[in-house]
């Protein structure tokens, strides 16, 4: 039998997410004339698209949690299968 998946904070995640590619990028800056040399100025464009899908993904996530959260709560009115049953609004 599988367990259980874990409750996690996905936003909370991606922030952290977002921040380590930051601090990468930053940390990657005093080297660029070596990362220009060695042809390796693709990782601050590693860096750069890392934070900027954490920050497109940031509110997807927040809107996520926020509707799991008001369904447990059953304020959407959803059965557990996620499908509004007949007479129910979603």
């Amino acid at each position: 039998m599988a367990p259980a998946p874990a409750e996690t904070d996905v936003a909370t995640a991606v922030q952290v997410g977002t921040a380590l590619w930051a601090v990468a990028l930053v940390a990657l800056l005093p080297f660029l004339g070596w990362l220009r040399s060695t042809d390796r100025l693709w990782w601050l464009l590693v860096c750069a698209f890392g934070i900027a899908f954490g920050l497109l993904g940031l509110p997807y996530c927040r809107r996520r949690q926020s509707r799991a959260k008001a369904s447990a709560e059953g304020v959407l009115g959803e059965q557990p299968g996620g499908v509004v049953g007949p007479g129910q609004q979603g």
